[in-house]
């Protein structure tokens, strides 16, 4: 007599390929990725914790050095208006009151969005190199371990950053208008630093081919830009395990989207 077989695996739970070319049920596509996810807690949680221990120290130090920045440079301002002031004709003097707000604005803007920059540029190949893995280990390739978010640091780095720079400065422009238009991105760029990290394109060519997939299919990607969104807000009151979820959730959804192949399937 044969022996009764236990019950099946769960959806996603076993390695799969994925040909591509799929726009799938976004809540197959969230229990698929639970399952998943509950069943290899520990090693994302590993594999999160790794990046954590080159995020953390590298945004503190941007945080403080940036207060100390304009903290000097307020002073400066101040120090140099003040003796300006004592030698100027009163008719510049009064121009200088006028002009001061604005350029001591200009300057606290300018260095905020240089901090932003940096922690992006150093920021965005550990995400790449953590993205790779992730699919590695969703493809039943190698397991995810704490140097994940840095075995694969220097692939296609120069594409990486360049395309996360763009994606950031982007949304802080949307950002000023209203923040709605921010949303933006989410709907039809979400793709293109998977494109890039994944499949090798430039920084330019995997925004293109991003926008271009959503403006074909964009019911869809709008309902997944949307609960992207959603999903951000909640993880990130959920330390470590929380953007890991997001992070694993996107691979799936981009594995189903473009496919396992050398190259993303985008009819």
């Amino acid at each position: 007599m044969s022996q009764p077989s236990g019950p099946p695996a769960k959806p996603g739970v076993k390695p799969q390929f994925y040909a591509g070319g799929e726009r799938p049920d976004l809540s197959e596509l969230l229990s698929e990725t639970m399952n998943e996810f509950t069943e290899n807690l520990s090693s994302y949680a590993m594999a999160g914790l790794g990046q954590m221990l080159i995020l953390f120290p590298v945004i503190l130090i941007t945080i403080f050095g940036l207060y100390i920045a304009l903290g000097l440079g307020v002073v400066g301002m101040i120090v140099g208006g003040a003796g300006l002031a004592a030698v100027l004709p009163e008719d510049l003097v009064a121009l200088g009151a006028v002009l001061g707000p604005f350029i001591m604005i200009s300057v606290i803007g300018i260095g905020s969005i240089a901090a932003i920059g940096l922690v992006t540029a150093v920021t965005a190949p550990l995400h790449a190199s953590l993205v790779r893995a992730i699919v590695a280990h969703q493809r039943g390739e190698q397991p995810l371990e704490w140097t994940s978010a840095f075995s694969t640091l220097t692939e296609n780095v120069s594409a990486v950053i360049f395309g996360a720079l763009t994606l950031t400065v982007l949304s802080i422009l949307l950002a000023m208008m209203c923040y709605l238009p921010a949303l933006l991105p989410l709907i039809f760029l979400t793709f293109a630093p998977s494109l890039i990290a994944i499949h090798g394109h430039g920084a330019m060519d995997g925004l293109r081919l991003a926008a271009q997939h959503a403006r074909a299919h964009l019911g869809w990607h709008a309902t997944f830009g949307l609960i992207g969104f959603v999903m951000l807000m909640v993880a990130s009151n959920i330390p470590v395990i929380g953007p890991m979820f997001v992070v694993a959730f996107h691979v799936r959804a981009y594995r189903r989207v473009f496919g396992d192949g050398p190259e993303p399937v985008l009819a």
